[in-house]
């Protein structure tokens, strides 16, 4: 954030073009270092740039996934998707508002690939994208947190302060004072409806529907996928999971 704003570009798309052209799955942890920095400095150009970019590629790796996952498959999938959790997390609200409707068509391809083609491994990604999502709309969080904090009335000089004694045996601050308070940011009412939408969607509908099942002796029911057995049974337990996954 400090860089010039024109040198800051050319770094982000640097950072974009390093994520694109490289998978490395045994790195996420790092590479998504990386990846918050360069959302926290410019969020706008790093969902544009790096943040969309990487949902796509999700999307496209999912429509070809089959039952078993290819490693190559398998790790295109676990470095895209650990890099938009990691590049989202944290981030600024306006990232997650930004990337709300290409997250929940994602989320969406993840869920009926599960269901059509029995592939439980992509759940886990589903369950990770959707909550970080919801999180990012709804969670509130510091907007100075990261500012300097040396100085007069930083938040160094507070920890640090000396507590004095006097007379009456009152503790009073040394020289320094409190520092002013953080400011925060919480959700808006547009912020509320799309973790609403999207509470509605993925957890509300699915809850529903298992219920409705049950009740219906339809694939809900788990004596009567037991008892039918065969491919439909299969079938039946893979929907029954995907939902509850959704859910979770």
């Amino acid at each position: 954030a400090r860089l010039d704003p024109d040198i800051r570009k050319l770094a982000l798309k640097r950072v974009a073009a390093f994520v694109r052209e490289n998978t490395l799955p045994e790195l996420v942890d790092e590479v998504g270092v990386l990846v918050q920095a360069a959302t926290m400095a410019d969020p706008e150009t790093s969902v544009e740039e790096i943040l969309r970019p990487l949902a796509r590629a999700l999307r496209e790796d999912i429509s070809t996934a089959d039952a078993t996952l290819s490693t190559a498959v398998e790790s295109r999938i676990r470095w895209n998707s650990g890099l938009l959790i990691m590049g989202a997390h944290r981030a600024a609200r306006s990232v997650a508002s930004a990337l709300t409707v290409d997250i929940k068509v994602l989320s969406r391809d993840i869920f009926s690939a599960c269901e059509t083609n029995g592939n439980m491994e992509l759940l886990d990604t589903g369950e990770h994208i959707l909550s970080m999502l919801v999180s990012g709309l709804t969670s509130p969080y510091m907007v100075d947190e990261e500012q300097d904090v040396l100085g007069e009335d930083g938040v160094a000089d507070w920890v640090t302060t000396r507590w004095e004694v006097n007379d009456e045996e009152e503790s009073t601050v040394s020289a320094r004072h409190a520092p002013t308070p953080f400011q925060w940011s919480y959700p808006t009412a547009d912020n509320i409806r799309e973790a609403e939408a999207i509470v509605d969607e993925f957890l509300t509908q699915p809850a529903n529907a298992l219920i409705q099942g049950t009740n219906n002796g339809g694939a809900g029911n788990v004596d009567a996928m037991d008892i039918d057995g065969g491919a439909t049974s299969s079938s039946s337990k893979d929907v029954v999971r995907v939902r509850v996954s959704a859910i979770e």
